[in-house]
Formats: C-alpha cells, sequence, structure tokens
C-alpha cells in the first residue's frame, strides 16, 4: 500500500510539455500562424545551399564573431553583443576543424586548429594553469577572463574527445596535446579522480573516484574511457601508474557495469538524451583509444534505447566503431543537413499542432510531443548542439523571441566527420 501511495505521488508530479498550455488561446493562434510561416522560408533556406555551402557558412560566419585574442565560441549569439564563452562547446568546434583538416590538408586550417587549441591552454593558464579549466569565460583588455568558477566532469569527456581527435588528424599538435593531457590527468589524480577546483573544493557530481559502490555507471564510463586514452597517450610512470588504475577497475567489473546506461520503467526514461550524448562520446573516447569490446556493447545498447532516433552523430560514431555501414549512414547524415537552416534564431516551435505525434516518454518528470517520422531540422527546436536532444521532438523554445542566434558548429561536427569517414 504504501509503495501505490509513494507511486501515485510520483506519477502526480509528471507533467506534459504541450503549446495549449504555454499561452492563451489568441496568442497561441498568433504564434502559430508565425511558426508556419518561419517554417516555410527555413525549408526554402534549407534547400537552397548545398552542404558544402552551408559548412562554409557556418565556419565563415564563427571566425568573423570570435575575439579577437581569444578562438573560442559562446553558446548562443545575442544582440547585445556580449559573449559568454564557453568551453564545452568550443570542444565541438576543434574536433570538427581537425576533422576537417582530415580532409583539406589545407594550411590555413591547421592554423585555424592552432587558435582553437590555443585557447584551451589560455583558459587553464588564466586559472593557474592546473588542469582545472572552469566552462564560462569571457575575452576583455585583452585577457581571459573567468566569469565563474563552474565545471563537472561532463567538460572534460567533451575536451577528451576533441583532443583525441587532434591527436589522430593533427599530428603536428601531438606532443602539445599529449602535454597538456598530462597536466589535467595529473589534476585528477591527486585526489583520486574526484574532480576539485582551483581552491581544493570537490566540485559537485564530479566523482570519479574508482569503488565498488559507484551507484553511478555513466561516471564508470567516465573513468574508464578516461584511463584507455591516458594509457594510450602517455608513457613512463604515467603510464605505469594508470595500468595499475586500469586493473583495478576490471578487478571491480567496470567493463560489465558501464554497459548499461539507460533504463526504463513505468514510462519513465533515464537518463536525459543530453546524458546519452556524453556517453556517446565516452565510447568513442574508450574504443577509440583502446578497441576494446565491451565499448561496442555500451553503445549497441544506447543505439536499441533510442531505436528510430537516427541521430546521424551517433550513427557515425558506429561507423568509426566497426558497427553501421557508412553508405547507409550516409543517408541518415544526408537528410538531416539537407534540411538543416541557415538562421538559427531560436523561435518557438509548435509542430505537434499540425504533425502526427505521440507523446513520449517521461524524462526528468517531463514528457513531450514525438513525431511518428522524421521531423526535418528547420522544423525542430533549435538548440545548440542539435545531436544531443531528441530527434522527434517538435514543440518547445516557448516565449523566445529570436533574440539568440546559434552558432552553426553541430552541423559542423556532423558534417566533417562524415567526410572524414568517407576520405
Amino acid at each position: 500500500m504504501r509503495y501505490l501511495i509513494l507511486l501515485s505521488f510520483f506519477f502526480s508530479a509528471c507533467q506534459v510539455i504541450d503549446p495549449v498550455d504555454q499561452y492563451e488561446a489568441k496568442q497561441l493562434k498568433s504564434e502559430q500562424d508565425q511558426f508556419l510561416e518561419r517554417q516555410v522560408r527555413l525549408k526554402k533556406e534549407a534547400e537552397s545551399h548545398n552542404l558544402e555551402e552551408k559548412a562554409a557558412y557556418f565556419e565563415t560566419n564563427i571566425k568573423q564573431r570570435l575575439p579577437a585574442g581569444l578562438a573560442m565560441i559562446p553558446k548562443v549569439y545575442t544582440e547585445s553583443g556580449k559573449q559568454e564563452l564557453r568551453v564545452d562547446l568550443n570542444c565541438q568546434l576543434l574536433a570538427a576543424m581537425a576533422f576537417k583538416y582530415d580532409v583539406t590538408r589545407d594550411e590555413k586550417d591547421l592554423e585555424f586548429i592552432k587558435k582553437l587549441f590555443n585557447s584551451f591552454i589560455q583558459v587553464d593558464a588564466a586559472n593557474g594553469m592546473d588542469g582545472y579549466l572552469p566552462v564560462k569565460v569571457k575575452y576583455d583588455d585583452e585577457r581571459t577572463q573567468i566569469l565563474n568558477n563552474e565545471c563537472h566532469e561532463n567538460v572534460y569527456v567533451q575536451l577528451f574527445f576533441a583532443y583525441q581527435i587532434v591527436y589522430d588528424k593533427v599530428p603536428q599538435l601531438r606532443e602539445e596535446i599529449r602535454q597538456h593531457l598530462e597536466v589535467i590527468f595529473r589534476h585528477f589524480m591527486k585526489n583520486n579522480f574526484t574532480l576539485h577546483d582551483q581552491h581544493d573544493q570537490e566540485v559537485p557530481y564530479s566523482d570519479l573516484s574508482p569503488n565498488a559502490w559507484q551507484v553511478y555507471n555513466n561516471r564508470r564510463l567516465s573513468l574508464i574511457s578516461m584511463i584507455d586514452l591516458g594509457r594510450r597517450c602517455f608513457g613512463g610512470e604515467l603510464r605505469a601508474e594508470l595500468e595499475l588504475i586500469y586493473l583495478q577497475l576490471l578487478n571491480l567489473s567496470y567493463p560489465y557495469f558501464v554497459q548499461r546506461q539507460t533504463y526504463r520503467s513505468f514510462g519513465l526514461e533515464f537518463p536525459t538524451h543530453s546524458s546519452s550524448w556524453l556517453n556517446y562520446l565516452k565510447t568513442y573516447n574508450g574504443y577509440n583509444a583502446s578497441g576494446s569490446s565491451f565499448y561496442k556493447k555500451t553503445f549497441q545498447n544506447l543505439e536499441k534505447f533510442y531505436k528510430g532516433q537516427n541521430n546521424p552523430f551517433s550513427q557515425l560514431i558506429g561507423v568509426k566503431m566497426e558497427l553501421y555501414d557508412l553508405e547507409e549512414v550516409s543517408g541518415v547524415v544526408k537528410q538531416s543537413l539537407e534540411s538543416f537552416p541557415l538562421d538559427l534564431r531560436q523561435f518557438p516551435t509548435f509542430g505537434s499542432m499540425n504533425r502526427d505525434h505521440k507523446l513520449g516518454r517521461y524524462v526528468k518528470l517531463k514528457a513531450q510531443n514525438e513525431s511518428r517520422e522524421f521531423v526535418p531540422v528547420y522544423a525542430r527546436p533549435l538548440e545548440s548542439i542539435e545531436w544531443k536532444h531528441n530527434q522527434l521532438r517538435l514543440d518547445g523554445n516557448f516565449n523566445s523571441k529570436g533574440t539568440k542566434t546559434f552558432t552553426g558548429v553541430d552541423y559542423l561536427i556532423v558534417y566533417w566527420m562524415w567526410q572524414s569517414l568517407k576520405k
């Protein structure tokens, strides 16, 4: 009986995200009309440019908006012009440009990659060069300034993803990558892989310490993929230390536990799409560094869980892991990128009001309407990284006014990863 009461209370807290609940009827009709007009324009825009032209557009726009002394992008461009630069978003740009260089071997691309890499060094140096990189910074008065002390281990997942791609595709920077990775690894290791800030205060949600009682499989995956990256890149005493830690993880059955990163129960879904996107990055990081088969199984379980999403980013990772055929995945990639608009201003979307849909599962106690078939990117609620969200979502960005514009870095990472794999 107590269990039923608890379950009843739990479901009473669940919420369905519906446009009808966000606006009064008259305003909703007006917003819906504007959405439909906007969708026609964005569709025409998306279909009027080939994929190479779009990549060139986004890259040029990003370069033109970079601060003079720090090659780092924000999450969004605002009308005020004030930019909160983001280490995590810049990881995607660095990875995309490394994939591009793998295709072009252009010296201009190499110089840009060097500037991007140096931006991470600048951020670390502004914070004491100890391996702790706060995620939000600004460039002002000709210097890099830390906006706040916020960071978490997921930022490093993205940094390791970018750094390993540069390590593979840009051999000219391999030694510099290795040196900065060593600073970062030493920072983690001095507190047994629990992330601490520059004041030696523990960072929330970033305890990766190896132990038998670790309840978060995603943190297990963070740690073992990190160790595999270090085992690949380092030699000498540091490599020997990491080998001992790796043996400890094997004894704690980490390769078994990490294979389950998602689950559903009573209509609820765990974790969020963005958390699973990070887990895809970790499987890439670990498999690319070690070739261990348990990363493949982890990836396959993630893909089964999100069957029907047809996420081009995750499928390209599957190609890299030799689980998917590139020719088949290319169709998924082209379908998404061909529907990608150039205008990335954030406006409300109300797709469930004119498309066949169903109610999705509850994530963090909230459920949203999902399409039963592919949704063009121009018809989705735009986000800073499209591939870390539900690919079938229809509604969102309520009450936004178009004052924020996304960078297009998500287009670049998929486009150039795809081109690199085709090379």
